[in-house]
């Protein structure tokens, strides 16, 4: 009992050692802009120099914005299914490894294959 919930915390610390990377990338570059952006809105800056929503509209109106969403979109119609195959493609591959000496010590958990 005591060595299956050591295993647990060994592979739950290794999870998130494994996460925290995403997790940070994710934080400093997704949520903190959005949350800065709500914060910044109310006060005065060089496009919008009254501050206020009105920031948001200007952004809408620019001539540059809906080509700009385009891109983005027509990226990510390429990148998100072409990593998909990729992932997927590369876990088969390690699933059909036979599982050898070198594969079973790299393994996070204890148990033998």
């Amino acid at each position: 009992m005591a060595k299956q919930k050591q295993a647990k915390n060994k592979n739950n610390f290794a999870m998130w050692v494994m996460f925290s990377p995403y997790l940070f990338l994710l934080i400093s570059f997704g949520l903190v802009p959005i949350i800065m952006a709500f914060l910044e809105v109310p006060h005065e800056s060089r496009v919008n120099p009254d501050g206020g929503w009105d920031a948001f509209v200007i952004v809408l109106q620019d001539f540059r914005f809906l080509p700009a969403v385009r891109h983005v979109l027509g990226f990510m119609a390429i990148f998100v299914p072409t990593t998909i195959v990729f992932v997927i493609v590369m876990a088969l591959m390690l699933e059909r490894c036979k599982p050898s000496a070198t594969t079973s010590s790299m393994r996070l958990d204890s148990r033998q294959a």
